[in-house]
């Protein structure tokens, strides 16, 4: 087998071999393995960067997020972020991101962002992640961002 055709296969098994890693990830998320999550979309990143689109990027930060790694996920979801700044989502997520870190400023800008672009639908998303976050820990930044989405969505039509 000639250099060319030993390096396409390996690139091929590369791309098969990230492919599946991230449907690995896909599937823990779903069932709530998210910190194997987190390990499979890193595997299937660093083994095909070009899967990094801002919506696969935006996943591992809400996974990070999930998982606890909280740091983590205000790094990846800033470099979702660079690839598309319309992922309200993901915004949403820095948001929650900076209040579950009892930092009411950072996760107000964060908000204020989103909010100018966002649907009914996605701040009663962000609302129910609040309430979930809360769930687990309350500071004063969270209960803040509560009554900010909440007051948003009352003035949505």
């Amino acid at each position: 087998m000639s250099e060319t055709n030993e390096a396409a296969t390996r690139l091929a098994l590369a791309e098969s071999e990230a492919n599946t890693h991230l449907a690995l990830a896909e599937a823990l998320v779903r069932a709530e393995n998210v910190g194997e999550a987190v390990t499979e979309y890193r595997s299937a990143l660093r083994l095909r960067p070009a899967l990094g689109s801002a919506i696969v990027v935006g996943n591992l930060g809400w996974t990070e997020y999930l998982a606890g790694h909280i740091a983590d996920s205000i790094e990846t979801s800033r470099s979702a972020l660079v690839k598309d700044a319309a992922l309200t989502g993901v915004r949403l997520n820095l948001g929650l991101s900076y209040a579950t870190l009892n930092d009411w400023p950072g996760a107000k800008k964060e908000y204020d962002l989103a909010l100018k672009v966002a649907s009914k639908g996605e701040v009663q998303a962000g609302i129910t992640d609040v309430r979930d976050a809360a769930k687990k820990r309350s500071n004063p930044a969270l209960r803040k961002a509560l009554a900010y989405l909440n007051d948003a969505l009352s003035k949505i039509k």
